[in-house]
């Protein structure tokens, strides 16, 4: 259980990340349906737009993956623990 408790501690700089990235994809989109962006600002709004679209793709994908695990650590405590300590109840002599 340490073990999975201490990579949970560790996805948190992901999900940091995902946020300021979702938050930045909002305010480009934004600034861009309200007219804010000329000729020369509007080729420069796409490729903020673009670099954060990449970015947000590698942090999800990063996101997910130490999610799984995080669930397979927890998994493999809680049953792992269960099957090697034997029957917990209902057995014969109980």
């Amino acid at each position: 259980m340490e073990v999975h408790s201490q990579m949970a501690e560790r996805l948190l700089p992901w999900v940091i990340g995902l946020v300021v990235i979702a938050a930045g994809l909002f305010l480009m989109t934004w600034r861009a349906r309200r007219g804010q962006a000329g000729d020369a600002r509007g080729a420069v709004l796409r490729a903020v737009v673009l670099v954060l679209v990449v970015a947000s793709m590698v942090v999800s994908t990063g996101t997910i993956v130490q999610a799984v695990r995080i669930g397979h650590s927890g998994a493999t405590a809680v049953w792992g623990q269960t099957a090697s300590s034997g029957p917990v109840g209902g057995g014969v002599g109980d």
